[in-house]
């Protein structure tokens, strides 16, 4: 079961890439836009989508999913060519509960999970099979096989208390003393949809220290419960994530607005709640032809080396507008302090029409904060259209329509409580649903993915797969010839033109037969012997836990960003061609066995000044 993208030249996004101030001469700019489910899924929704880290090629997603002879109510998706083509693989399901509200992520090695919840007889007054609980399968071969499920929490011969909108993160960054740590947090109903006010909500927690085997039993940390109508009055939303220093962040939404609590021991324990900011209109909202809508918190923190590290951002929709509108907020001192509510749709183009169903990823190799969202700006009645704001700032947003059809809404058709987003080495890719474009619309849902390539550190937007064309892996040796300036805490007194002249008679050296090794040493401002394999996709995972580094190889670590994966702060054998300087990479892949070739210097693609490459493999 596997469907085949639509690779289309997009007129908007040339336009968005102008409005960047960079467009790019070599190509027009591709999005590669697919349908994700099967042709034998009548409806399907709330699509959570994950990159892989270590092979940004392959891509997981899952789904509530509903159709004939299907094996569950919901399915799993897998993608080995960045969104080309997609196969499903069925949840295991052993009881054969209801299942939903899906959430897939990797760690840091690749090993892939889908949660989700798992139920029977919550709609039934005396259901004569009763239980509830929430549930995940890990995959460690990129998707094409999945575990037994394992129980988050589970309550057996019982619908209350009811365990509702799970959402998971692993703590991917070697430096914390937690790495490799799994979190989820959820909403548990004492009484699901009761209007008793002796029935509450609240948000519990849970980890796991052995990647998804096993959890630790679950822990409230909400400190004021809410309703369980399962509406503005409720604490939903839950979505944990993980600072560079190990440090937990939880943001959920409530009567109060949006609540934060952090734990600062890996999950065991946390503080005291904090309402961050008011929402007006409530998390749970109307929007024409949606048969109901959420506006709940996205959290994450930026986990790249640049200067918003360690940044927490937040996510969400209110009405303090007067319409629905996507915010952010941001802050830089661990939840200390915070940004004013910042609006992400373009105020340029607001109308009073609605954006809907936000959510955000934030890619660690720059720290681009990356939100989908539905867009109406530009649409009438319930025309809809799906949009990708991206900014390298947190503050700066450009504008990427995303080419699928606009579509009319159903209020009879649940179109589920989501989207999924994710970002990985300049790759961005969108989970989304849409009703199908005939007219009159059939009574179905649909999920589809867009995946988008982008130069990492900007808004330039490539054509998909063009930044991994060339051999799978290379290996290659170079000299770097740098400049007055050009490389942080190198005291080089050259000038530029004088490193350009050197670099030019050491390219005539090595081509004419002198050992290549020898002028490394003897001239290069990069470590020796500066050697460095490459892959176009992958990473290889490290061979050493955090437990054998030691804090020496740790700060050398944070000093060069060369000797680690930023899409993982792990250590890595192989490099990712995304990670290094774009000139690097593109020289490096186009030489043959032997062949010996050189950067020019480039402010943007070789900011550190000319490298003389010879390829070893």
């Amino acid at each position: 079961m596997s469907r085949t993208a639509t690779h289309i030249a997009c007129p908007q996004l040339v336009l968005a890439l102008a409005l960047c101030g960079i467009l790019p001469s070599y190509a027009l700019s591709q999005q590669v836009v697919t349908r994700v489910a099967p042709p034998e899924v009548r409806t399907s929704a709330e699509i959570s989508i994950a990159i892989n880290p270590v092979n940004v090629n392959n891509l997981i997603a899952g789904s509530l999913a509903r159709g004939d002879g299907l094996p569950g109510s919901n399915l799993t998706y897998v993608s080995q060519d960045g969104g080309k083509t997609w196969s499903s693989v069925a949840v295991p399901n052993p009881d054969g509960r209801t299942q939903g509200d899906d959430v897939v992520l990797f760690d840091a090695n690749g090993r892939g999970v889908h949660a989700f919840i798992s139920f029977a007889g919550l709609w039934e007054e005396r259901p004569a099979v009763a239980a509830n609980g929430i549930g995940l399968t890990t995959s460690d071969d990129g998707g094409r096989t999945w575990s037994d499920r394992v129980m988050v929490v589970d309550h057996l011969n019982t619908k209350t208390p009811f365990e509702d909108k799970p959402w998971l993160v692993f703590d991917r960054h070697r430096r914390s003393s937690h790495v490799g740590n799994l979190y989820a947090a959820w909403t548990r109903f004492d009484v699901y949809g009761s209007a008793d006010p002796a029935d509450k909500s609240h948000i519990l927690f849970s980890r796991s220290t052995d990647g998804g085997r096993s959890f630790a039993p679950p822990i409230r940390i909400s400190d004021t419960p809410g309703d369980c109508v399962d509406d503005d009055g409720t604490l939903e939303g839950a979505v944990p994530a993980v600072g560079p220093d190990g440090t937990v962040y939880v943001v959920w939404g409530g009567p109060r607005g949006l609540e934060f609590d952090k734990s600062t021991d890996g999950g065991l324990t946390f503080g005291t709640d904090r309402v961050l900011v008011e929402t007006p209109g409530g998390w749970a909202s109307t929007v024409e032809g949606i048969s109901r809508h959420n506006g709940m918190p996205v959290t994450i923190v930026d986990a790249s080396r640049g200067p918003s590290r360690g940044t927490i951002h937040v996510n969400w929709i209110d009405e303090r507008n007067g319409n629905k509108d996507v915010f952010l907020i941001s802050s830089t001192d661990g939840g200390e302090t915070w940004t004013a509510p910042q609006q992400v749709n373009d105020p340029a183009t607001d109308n009073g029409r609605d954006q809907f169903f936000t959510w955000m990823a934030v890619d660690p190799a720059d720290g681009s904060v990356n939100i989908a969202y539905y867009d109406r700006a530009a649409t009438t009645g319930t025309r809809t259209r799906l949009t990708l704001a991206r900014s390298l700032n947190g503050r700066d947003f450009r504008y990427f329509p995303i080419d699928t059809p606009e579509f009319d809404c159903r209020d009879d058709v649940f179109f589920g409580d989501y989207l999924g987003i994710d970002a990985q080495l300049g790759r961005v890719a969108i989970g989304f649903m849409q009703f199908p474009p005939q007219e009159p619309a059939p009574a179905d849902v649909q999920v589809f993915s867009a995946v988008l390539d982008f130069e990492p550190s900007t808004c330039d937007l490539l054509p998909h797969g063009s930044r991994f064309a060339g051999p799978e892996q290379v290996t290659v040796q170079h000299i770097l010839i740098g400049f007055t300036g050009s490389i942080p805490g190198k005291d080089i007194t050259r000038t530029k033109e004088e490193a350009e002249q050197l670099a030019r008679q050491l390219l005539e050296r090595a081509r004419a037969g002198e050992d290549f090794a020898a002028l490394v040493r003897e001239y290069t401002e990069d470590q020796s012997p500066g050697i460095y394999a490459m892959s176009n996709v992958t990473v290889t995972p490290p061979k050493s836990g955090p437990e054998e580094t030691t804090a020496e190889q740790a700060e050398s670590t944070t000093q060069d960003k060369n000797w680690s994966n930023p899409a993982t702060d792990q250590p890595a054998d192989v490099f990712p061609r995304a990670a290094m300087v774009r000139a690097f990479g593109d020289v490096s892949f186009s030489l043959t066995p032997g062949q010996i070739g050189m950067t020019e210097y480039h402010g943007t693609y070789s900011p550190y000044g000319w490298h003389i490459i010879k390829r070893l493999d």
